[in-house]
């Protein structure tokens, strides 16, 4: 039998208690309880596993030297997510910035090194599933770390999270009217990079990867076509925005069945992006891209 919430609500104080009377183990089962979301939002910001997995052990190092501090005015979950939050701010200040186009160009360099196959392998293997929502999840990940990560930190808990002004503002550190500029600047200029980015959604777009992709899976395990998960073309842009960031809440980033690739992935543009000159344009997309190994662009003709 689930328990209800003011029986949640008073075990959680009882844990409180006695973690902050020093019972690791009281501490570990409040954890325990919200570490997957935690782990998630972190995934969302940062993307690259390993420091998905730092920057997790980092909140909660954390979270128990601060311990004492917790009054309770929120829920320990929340108060958790607040400091995940400001761990991947601080830990993203001290990384570059990734390039609108680093999905692209880490493809191109997976291309010119022969590492594509080893891609295109976890893609083909019988037990591998293709979900697109997780690829579009995946692709988020990347190009919101284009941004600053104030305002990507505002984007994310805004749109992704769906909490309020008011809840984003104060796990932020931040004024509302900060808090609603930040997700307005970074709103306007996530667009206009996917309009240049992706063909799904723009005839301007250049990269049509998750269709590559799906495409190297066995037909028993493609899971849906793409084009047209975003809506049309002819959409509205702002219906379109709203469509990708439905896909991106619900898709289980890092837990589902796309997990392997998208961890290759994350880990080959972390290492690409890593080695770009300092004085790149953070707004970079490439003109003209193939979408995977031997692929073909969507007009039919074959990418050189």
């Amino acid at each position: 039998m689930s328990s209800t919430p003011d029986e949640r609500r008073i075990r959680e104080t009882s844990f409180i208690a006695d973690a902050q009377n020093g019972n690791r183990s009281a501490f570990e089962k409040l954890v325990g309880e919200c570490a997957p979301r935690i782990r998630a939002v972190l995934r969302r910001m940062i993307g690259h596993p390993d420091d998905v997995a730092d920057v997790l052990q980092d909140t909660l190092v954390k979270a128990w030297e601060s311990l004492q501090a917790f009054r309770g005015e929120a829920r320990f979950a929340t108060w958790l997510q607040t400091i995940a939050m400001r761990q991947a701010i601080d830990f993203l200040r001290g990384e570059k910035r990734y390039r609108a186009g680093a999905l692209i160009y880490a493809q191109q360099e997976c291309e010119r090194t022969g590492a594509a196959a080893e891609v295109m392998s976890i893609v083909a293997s019988p037990d591998f599933t293709f979900d697109v929502n997780e690829h579009i999840a995946c692709c988020f990940s990347c190009v919101s770390r284009s941004l600053p990560p104030e305002l990507q930190a505002a984007l994310v808990l805004r749109e992704v999270y769906e909490l309020t002004n008011d809840e984003a503002a104060k796990q932020l550190g931040i004024t509302r009217s900060v808090l609603r500029h930040r997700v307005s600047e970074a709103r306007t200029t996530m667009m206009d990079r996917y309009d240049r980015l992706c063909a799904l959604v723009g005839k301007q777009g250049v990269c049509y990867q998750c269709e590559a992709l799906r495409q190297g899976a066995s037909p028993q395990r493609r899971g849906p076509e793409p084009r047209g998960v975003l809506g049309a073309q002819s959409a509205p842009r702002e219906e379109k925005w709203q469509q990708r960031m439905t896909i991106v809440r619900q898709a289980p980033l890092g837990e589902g069945v796309s997990t392997r690739l998208h961890d290759k992935i994350l880990r080959s543009v972390d290492d690409v992006e890593a080695g770009v000159e300092t004085d790149v344009s953070v707004d970079d997309i490439p003109t003209s891209t193939s979408c995977g190994p031997g692929s073909s662009s969507p007009d039919g003709q074959k990418n050189e």
